[in-house]
Parts: C-alpha cells; sequence; structure tokens
C-alpha cells in the first residue's frame, strides 16, 4: 500500500516541461501517482529474495498495484508505456522488475524533495528539472519521441522502416527532424497523400533516396514527367496499317520515294 502520510514537493515547473506537455491525461496521472507512491524514508523490503533496503524515492511494487492506485481510467498498458517512456526517452526514473513485483527509481528523488531555504535555490532546483538531463529536447529524445509516433502511426514494419530511414536522411542534411510539432505535420501529411501502406512506403523512399525534406504525391511529379517531349531520337516505334499511309497519299501528306 502507498504510504498516505507527509506531503511531497511538486514544482510549478513541471507544466513547462516535455515530460508533462507531451505525456497523454493516463501517462500524467501515472507519474503523479508514482511520485506519490515511493518511499519518502528508508523502509526493508525483500528483493530477490534478500533483504533489501528501499531508499527515499524508491518502490518495490507491481503493475496490478499502480494501477490499483491510479485508479479509474488507467490500464496496465497505460502503465507499462509511461514506465518506458519516463525511463528511455526522460531519464525520469529506472525501472527493474522480476515475475512477481519491480522496483522504480525516482531519479534525483533527493534533489527535488529536499530543503530549500530560498528562492534562488528553489529556482537553480527547478531550471534542473523533472529528469536528469538539463536538455529534455535533445537529439535523442527527439528520435525516441518520433520512433514513437511511427509505431503508434502504423504497425506496417516496411513502412516504420521506411519512414526511420527518411528520419535518418533528414538528420544528415541541413533540415533535420526537431521538433514533435514536425513529426506529426509529416505523418498529418503522409495519410492525407494516401491512406494506402504501399503507396505511403514508396512516397517516402521516393523522398529518401532524392534528399526532399517533404513528402509529395507520385501522381503529381509522374504526369509532369509524362508532359515533357521525348529526347531527341527517343521515338516511339509504331505499326501502322497500310490504310493509313494509302490515307497520308491521297492527301498530299506525303509523296512515294521514285
Amino acid at each position: 500500500m502507498t504510504d498516505t502520510e507527509g506531503w511531497l514537493k511538486l514544482y510549478r515547473c513541471l507544466i513547462e516541461k516535455p515530460i508533462w506537455k507531451l505525456s497523454t491525461p493516463e501517462q500524467k496521472a501515472i507519474l503523479i501517482t508514482l511520485l506519490c507512491m515511493v518511499n519518502h524514508e528508508e523502509e526493508e523490503w525483500e528483493w530477490k529474495g534478500t533483504k533489501y533496503i528501499c531508499k527515499p524515492g524508491q518502490k518495490i511494487t507491481s503493475l496490478k498495484n499502480i494501477k490499483k492506485e491510479c485508479g479509474k481510467g488507467i490500464s496496465i498498458q497505460n502503465i507499462r508505456t509511461a514506465i518506458t517512456r519516463f525511463e528511455k526517452v526522460y531519464q525520469f526514473l529506472t525501472n527493474e522488475s522480476t515475475k512477481e513485483s519491480r522496483l522504480i527509481t525516482v531519479l534525483n528523488w533527493e534533489l527535488y524533495q529536499s530543503g530549500v531555504k530560498n528562492q534562488q535555490s528553489n529556482q537553480q532546483t527547478c531550471n534542473k528539472g523533472v529528469t536528469t538531463n538539463k536538455n529534455d529536447k535533445n537529439d535523442k529524445n527527439i528520435k525516441e519521441i518520433y520512433k514513437e509516433k511511427i509505431e503508434s502511426f502504423t504497425n506496417n514494419s516496411e513502412l516504420q522502416k521506411a519512414l526511420f530511414d527518411f528520419y535518418e536522411m533528414r538528420s544528415k542534411t541541413k533540415s533535420p527532424i526537431k521538433t514533435e510539432n514536425t513529426i506529426g505535420l509529416l505523418l498529418k501529411e503522409l495519410n492525407k497523400l494516401s491512406p494506402e501502406s504501399a503507396t505511403q512506403i514508396e512516397i517516402v523512399n521516393r523522398s529518401t533516396m532524392n534528399g526532399w525534406a517533404g513528402l509529395f504525391p507520385l501522381n503529381k511529379l509522374s504526369s509532369k514527367s509524362q508532359n515533357k517531349p521525348p529526347q531527341q531520337g527517343n521515338f516511339e516505334q509504331r505499326e501502322y496499317e497500310d490504310s493509313f499511309y494509302d490515307s497520308l497519299y491521297k492527301n498530299g501528306k506525303v509523296r512515294m520515294i521514285e
């Protein structure tokens, strides 16, 4: 059970952090629940068959118990996704699990919950963020967010690979993908261009091969190329019946070669 006695500090600057702004309502509920569940003082538990001293900011629990503490509207899958995201993308916590339970450790817990003597110290703590990273929106995080968005967008492994290759191509140019908004716009545009995975793969691969920063319809470019005159010497060979040549001769369009 959660220790409901006492209190914890929750800095106002949390709402300005990507871990909050980019999280779903369910993930926000799980985030606050985990902060309330972890220990505020040392506690003795059994972990992996031996005695374990659970430190402040840690909690030995289970997905089932976290779900119970979160209350209505939160599923086990919501919790799995949130914990993975908080660990891999934002380095907010670490998560070690066994078949029976899991050890959750909120990183920098003592920094967030230690006594703050003045407003300047409080601001410095806030500026360090809610994760171990000073820069929450670095390239690594954007790449993880991109991966997350792609996996939510499609289950087609070939399309996922095409989109990942497109990201890598953009990363090596002067137009890298830097924001989550850009990711959303790209996927929205792709879905607008075609709802079919096969066509989407072709669209993305063509942009990757040509080093294009955007995504474009296939028929638009193909129609343009069809309107171009053939290159000199590139004549289309056609076979005509004798009646065709006879009509040209009668109308004076051609003359017989003696």
